[in-house]
């Protein structure tokens, strides 16, 4: 009986409230033509729970709804969900990774360098010059002290003693004789009066460049002579055995030297 009392109060208070709630909209409604969704939400809202908190306290819950105190908890609206972020993929994550470095044992030794590549011509001893005409022959004889840049052929081959008999020519066009001379000799092959021609120049301390198998260039600090070995053919019919070298006499060997 005493709960049933207290339901009545309880209820007869909220329907107060609800009354007077009523009469301040009506009142409100004077000014506002239409009414907000907002007002019949809130008062759907208070009717409803005026009628669960008079249901409460007499004990028992309104029928066809669960108790409000173990019911359900309110399922938010379905069209209010947070978006999910996608997953951040960086191009570092896309790069396929470096192959492994191969193993190698600690004390495996270091690999040698590579040499680096030459170009050009390289100075020349005397084993370079194997198979050519100016390959010397052995032994060398003792080199001459003298050196230092040299501006005419007679200077730079100053103290040089002309090998194989080779003897000047002469009536051969040349345009500078100051720095080329043109020598021949007869009886001797190209490649006996190369090898002497060569060991005379080592003696003067000049290097040989081959620049083929008949022609090399001397080289020594400043000074450079172009050197050139020809076998002159036989005499022909009419005219002379070498157009190039008209003085030299047929199956004789010239050497053709020239400074720079």
């Amino acid at each position: 009986m005493k709960l049933l009392v207290i339901g009545y109060w309880s209820w007869f208070a909220i329907s107060v409230v609800v009354l007077t709630r009523r009469v301040i909209l009506k009142r409100t409604r004077r000014t506002e033509p239409v009414a907000t969704s907002a007002d019949v939400a809130s008062n759907a809202a208070i009717g409803d729970l005026a009628t669960r908190v008079a249901a409460r306290l007499a004990g028992a819950a309104p029928v066809g709804e669960p108790d409000a105190g173990t019911g359900p908890l309110p399922v938010p609206d379905a069209h209010v969900v947070a978006p999910i972020a996608p997953p951040l993929v960086s191009a570092e994550m896309l790069a396929p990774s470096p192959p492994p470095a191969p193993d190698v044992p600690p004390d495996a030794p270091a690999p040698a360098p590579l040499a680096a590549p030459t170009t050009g011509t390289v100075p020349a001893g005397p084993d370079a010059l194997a198979g050519t005409v100016f390959a010397p022959r052995l032994p060398l004889p003792t080199r001459s002290p003298v050196a230092g840049a040299r501006t005419t052929l007679a200077e730079a081959l100053r103290g040089i003693a002309m090998p194989s008999d080779l003897a000047p020519l002469v009536h051969v066009g040349l345009a500078d004789p100051d720095r080329r001379a043109v020598f021949a000799t007869s009886g001797r092959t190209v490649e006996l009066v190369g090898a002497e021609v060569a060991s005379e120049l080592l003696r003067l301390g000049y290097q040989l460049e081959p620049i083929s198998t008949t022609d090399a260039i001397a080289r020594r600090g400043d000074d450079a002579l172009t050197v050139r070995m020809r076998t002159i053919g036989p005499q022909p019919p009419k005219g002379p055995a070498d157009v190039t070298y008209p003085t030299a006499p047929a199956g004789s060997v010239v050497l053709d030297v020239e400074v720079g």
